[in-house]
């Protein structure tokens, strides 16, 4: 090994979008260069996205902070329209969706088209490029090219669980015999697996019974980043949820309805609910529903630097993970990453998940919000209304989810993976072809 470890890192998500995982992945790779690891990143090209975010600074800004990039084509576009593909109209507009439905019905991943271009950018590594190789999903098929890397080069990987893969909660249809098969397969040879919250791990381990560890290493906020965030001045109380639904489950009707009481109780004071993403539709029905149209003021699709300025500026931050009272341990770890921006900026959090969830747990660690069931509606409108009249949360914790602290525990985990492999003189190593 190298006096500075080389990662390899699989990361379909990256800048220039600012996905929520492809945020988690920058600063993956950003706090490990500051660890002193040599990251390379097979990633896209920046000219793939339909919506690149500073695409040229982002050259600049990967050189300072000594992060390389592997860049790679993408196909199979149709499959990801609003990320990949530019407007299309006529029969082309209809086969993509009929695409997409046949890749639905048969269990691939909207983001397949990347891996055979992620497989040609790797063809010339050598394992005198490699030390450990790190894939984050989804997609999950990056997990399966890690493992075929790793048999290849004769080095140990890491699988990163932004969502869980065959036990998702929020998936359409349940996994196919075959697919978890393959999960199970992928984990059994990898080094260790990373999951974003305990009752993911925990999942992990039931649903497979792990030889390997698997590590909790968290979201979080980069505190560099958020320094550079001007606040938005609503000049009103503002109640602001950025992000996306996942109806029925992950529903903004308990929050209209506990919005409807607080128009009762309050007809005149000044607020306003903001809402900021692609579900304008989906949210301007239920605040119809609820007779508040007059009090949602939706911004659409926004920029992220836009959408923490309002975070940081609103009186209230919304987080919702599940709206119903009780959960599977599956949905209990769920923690949406957008929760660690509020908790960086100093916003105080209106969570609304099952109890006992993972997302619970960290309004507590933080003291900075309360956490309620959907079904809450009269202790959500109360926790509004005391909001308003001055009593809110002011206690804050935030160390826990900054990223410079969460790179140190990511480095140790990642450390002890390569030590391992190191000191196993008997792991066979298959020569590069």
């Amino acid at each position: 090994m190298s006096a500075k470890p080389r990662l390899l890192f699989l990361a379909h998500g990256f800048p220039p979008i600012t996905t929520i995982g492809s945020v988690r992945a920058y600063n993956m790779a950003k706090w490990l260069t500051r660890r002193d690891w040599e990251v390379t990143v097979v990633t896209p090209y920046e000219s793939v996205w339909v919506k690149a975010e500073g695409a040229l600074d982002l050259h600049e800004e990967l050189s300072r902070q000594g992060v390389r990039c592997l860049r790679t084509g993408h196909r199979w576009r149709s499959l990801l329209p609003i990320q990949l593909e530019r407007r299309k109209w006529g029969i082309v507009r209809i086969l993509s969706g009929v695409n997409r439905r046949i890749a639905s019905s048969r269990g691939i991943e909207r983001e397949a088209g990347w891996i055979p271009d992620a497989t040609k950018a790797c063809a010339g590594l050598t394992p005198d490029d490699v030390d450990l190789i790190l894939a984050s999903g989804p997609p999950f098929a990056s997990f399966g090219l890690a493992k075929r890397l790793g048999e290849r080069l004769g080095r140990p990987y890491v699988l990163d669980y932004r969502d869980l893969w065959t036990g998702n909660p929020h998936a359409a249809r349940s996994a196919s015999r075959t697919i978890i098969e393959r999960e199970r397969e992928i984990l059994a040879t990898s080094a260790a697996a990373i999951g974003v919250s305990p009752s993911l791990r925990q999942s992990l381990r039931e649903q497979f019974g792990l030889p390997n560890p698997v590590y909790v290493v968290t979201n979080g906020f980069d505190p560099e980043e958020l320094s550079r965030i001007p606040k938005n001045e609503f000049g009103h109380f503002a109640i602001v949820y950025a992000g996306v639904f996942y109806p029925p489950k992950r529903g903004v009707e308990p929050l209209m309805a506990a919005l409807h009481r607080l128009h009762s109780h309050a007809p005149t004071t000044r607020w306003a609910f903001h809402y900021y993403g692609y579900q304008g539709d989906y949210v301007s029905g239920a605040a119809q529903a609820f007779d508040i149209a007059h009090r949602v003021v939706l911004h659409g699709s926004v920029a992220r630097a836009d959408a923490l300025s309002a975070v940081k500026g609103a009186n209230l931050a919304v987080v919702i993970s599940s709206v119903y009272e009780q959960g599977s341990l599956q949905d209990r770890g769920i923690v949406t990453g957008k929760v660690f921006d509020a908790i960086g900026v100093g916003t105080p959090l209106l969570v609304i998940a099952p109890s006992l969830s993972d997302l619970e747990d960290v309004v507590a660690l933080t003291g900075r919000g309360k956490r309620f069931a959907g079904t809450e509606i009269d202790r959500i409108a109360g926790f509004l209304r005391d909001a308003m009249n001055g009593d809110i949360p002011r206690a804050s914790n935030p160390d826990p989810f900054n990223w410079a602290n969460i790179g140190v525990k990511l480095d140790g985990v990642l450390r002890e993976v390569v030590d391992g492999a190191s000191a196993r003189p008997e792991r066979s190593r298959v020569p590069a072809v």
